[in-house]
């Protein structure tokens, strides 16, 4: 099931934005920029373009199939995306929005009740509360990050717990021209943690060094 995460098809971002130096436009701008080999479905309420592509007033009006939604809407919108997600058949998940766990009793149930979803409807889930993922292999050239730098290409499996580490550690390597095949940030890991990316890369060729 990694793998809709990880080696995706097609890309839905939920909650892609116009407005400059949001999440929602620097994801856009990363994977047009990254040059993803899949194709990329922009969703917000206005609809439009986004960063040149047509964009979707909901996830559901998407004429395609859909491996990994990458979702930045707020917070009480999480839920009833991930609702539309199931509708429209999408099995991987990357939930960069924050304010869950981390902010308290509140927002912890909150993330109960997304992961109770996310088990029902036989999805996998990174996030919620992180930097994204990325995977630097030619056929796939996917960067679902903000980052601040765009990814070199190597050998080494990354995961970090925190989106600030890790976007530094991108930043530092990318200095020392030393490259990621993947990362993953898992945030809050509700449901992707450490232990699921090792035992998904165990079985990589991609990958030579975790």
């Amino acid at each position: 099931m990694l793998s809709k995460i990880l080696k995706p098809k097609s890309i839905a971002v939920i909650g892609a934005s116009t407005k400059p130096k949001t999440i929602g436009s620097e994801l856009m701008q990363r994977l047009r920029d990254y040059k993803f080999k899949g194709d990329i479905y922009p969703v917000n309420p206005k609809g439009g373009i986004i960063e040149g592509f047509k964009a979707y007033t909901t996830v559901e009006e998407i004429p395609a199939e859909i491996d990994l939604a990458v979702i930045v809407v707020n917070a009480k919108f999480v839920l009833d995306t991930i609702d539309q997600c199931n509708r429209k058949g999408i099995k991987g998940l990357c939930i960069i929005t924050a304010g869950f766990k981390e902010t308290g009793k509140e927002g912890a149930e909150v993330e109960r009740q997304l992961l109770e979803k996310v088990k029902e409807y036989g999805m996998r889930l990174v996030g919620p509360n992180c930097l994204g993922v990325l995977n630097t292999h030619p056929d796939i050239s996917m960067d679902a990050t903000f980052a601040e730098s765009l990814p070199v290409r190597g050998d080494i499996g990354f995961v970090s717990q925190s989106g600030a580490l890790g976007g530094g550690i991108l930043n530092i390597l990318k200095d020392l021209n030393v490259g990621f095949a993947q990362f993953v940030s898992i945030g809050n890991q509700a449901d992707v943690n450490a232990e699921t990316a090792l035992e998904y890369w165990e079985n990589d060729d991609d990958v030579k060094q975790i």
